[in-house]
């Protein structure tokens, strides 16, 4: 298998995670080509967990190697009410590593709306414990680091106007742990 194939082969299922963002530089995200509307939920998205607590997240990953498309849907939730959905694909490339990612977000209230975005360029490692892409926050493509390893399991997001982490609970380590030890 590819180190792509491999990756999200490991990757696949029901994987849970808390989610913090902080804002870096106030004046370029008010600078940011967002409607009013998508301004203020990106700004309630950040600020809201310093009051009420992080979010909790929930990614499920489908594989499907005989078409190289990885189906990426995820949720993040407060009190039970779902405040932001995404519906990602990814193609995996033919050289084993490359991937294009697309997809739509869904905002609260509007859940049933999606807004898509253009389709951002990734790569996972040969060594199948980490990747890269561009991944849309509000629309805003923004850097991701992923490491999906039995020490470490996180995105960390990074641009100079905002750094966030998606870090996997407990139980999803220890679940990604097991899949390392029972190799492929």
């Amino acid at each position: 298998m590819s180190p792509s194939a491999v990756y999200f082969h490991r990757n696949r299922g029901e994987w849970f995670f808390s989610v913090r963002f902080q804002i870096l530089n106030w004046a370029k995200f008010w600078a940011l080509p967002l409607p009013a509307l998508q301004r203020l939920r990106l700004a309630a998205f950040v600020l809201s967990p310093k009051i009420f607590g992080p979010f909790s997240g929930k990614t499920f990953v489908t594989l499907k190697l005989e078409d190289n498309q990885v189906r990426h849907l995820t949720e993040l939730r407060k009190w039970g009410v779902c405040f932001y959905r995404s519906e990602k694909n990814f193609a995996l490339h033919e050289d084993g590593t490359g991937l294009t990612l697309n997809g739509f977000e869904f905002f609260w209230p509007l859940l049933r709306r999606g807004v898509s975005f253009p389709p951002q360029r990734g790569v996972v490692s040969e060594s199948t414990v980490s990747g890269t892409y561009q991944m849309p926050l509000m629309g805003i493509p923004c850097h991701c680091e992923v490491t999906m390893s039995p020490e470490v399991g996180q995105i960390l997001v990074s641009e100079d106007w905002i750094r966030g982490s998606f870090v996997l609970d407990a139980e999803s380590m220890m679940r990604l742990r097991e899949r390392f030890a029972n190799a492929l």
